[in-house]
């Protein structure tokens, strides 16, 4: 049941941003380059506890860390902050176009934010022409790569779509695309952002050239959700210690036959099955 006592907070952590979407407040539509009226800034750790001491988080339910001025995931003290936030308990769903970082960088914010954690990753193509049409400076295969490595955590990978009339078409190709590298949701949102009066598009310049947006046609399903199979559940897993060899082996699921030799124990592991893949989400962070 929702405690209406505890509070869901709204917050940007960074004004830095690595992508130039054509829509985005941030945004200057002639280049993509960052609006002149907006200050680069990065809350450090200690801002962040500062504002938000250790003795009053248990005030709050969750923290939407969100992407509106800038991408989380630029700020230096991500996961000092992350790992802060789900130590009190309180959960975190943070925005991020995913494009930045490496792979060992993903998997080991999901090891410190673990199950408290979900990121959202913004997809808007099933191509990298079609993605990056609207989400520009962008790499369409980096940001799948990415969610992949952190869906082998126990954190929690969505997927965000802004829906065009270039990418209504393919949505399912999308959603298809999106489940493979790991995701567990899929939301799809119409834009919002075309200014009345233009006609139902949004023209900007990028590297010299002129662009176009378009708005969808049919707007009676503004809001789209999948939640796709995915289950984390425990499982046994036997470990049997040759004391002759020195060596362990295991095998999933079911009691091994002619392991008379030596140790048997049962250890419980917590997975996630994923594309008839099980998962093993208890690994420790990578160094």
């Amino acid at each position: 049941m929702y405690d209406l006592k505890k509070l869901d907070v709204f917050l940007d952590i960074s004004t830095f941003c690595n992508a130039g979407c054509p829509q985005c407040h941030r945004t200057n539509p002639d280049g993509l380059d960052k609006a002149d009226w907006l200050p680069l800034v990065n809350w450090s750790f200690e801002q962040f506890k500062k504002l938000f001491p250790s003795e009053k988080m248990h005030l709050y339910k969750q923290m939407d860390i969100c992407g509106s001025w800038g991408d989380p995931v630029m700020n230096k003290d991500i996961f000092e902050i992350i790992e802060y936030i789900t130590s009190h308990k309180v959960w975190v769903n943070m925005s991020t176009n995913g494009s930045i970082r490496d792979e060992e960088w993903w998997f080991n914010l999901g090891v410190v934010g673990g199950h408290r954690l979900a990121v959202q990753f913004c997809i808007d193509g099933s191509t990298q022409e079609m993605h990056e049409l609207y989400r520009r400076k962008t790499d369409l295969q980096k940001i799948l790569n990415n969610m992949q490595s952190f869906s082998q955590t126990r954190a929690q990978p969505k997927v965000f779509t802004v829906r065009f009339k270039h990418s209504e078409p393919y949505l399912k190709d999308i959603q298809e695309l999106t489940k493979a590298y790991g995701a567990h949701k899929w939301t799809g949102i119409v834009s919002n952002r075309f200014d009345a009066g233009h006609g139902g598009v949004f023209d900007y310049k990028y590297n010299g050239k002129q662009y176009r947006l378009e708005e969808v046609e049919d707007k009676s399903e503004p809001f789209l959700k999948v939640r796709f199979k995915d289950w984390n559940q425990k499982r046994k897993v036997w470990i049997h210690r040759d004391d002759k060899e020195g060596k362990e082996r295991e095998a999933d699921g079911q009691e091994p036959a002619g392991w008379s030799n030596g140790q048997e124990y049962v250890r419980t592991e917590l997975v996630r099955y994923q594309n008839d893949r099980a998962i093993n989400l208890n690994r420790k962070r990578l160094e």
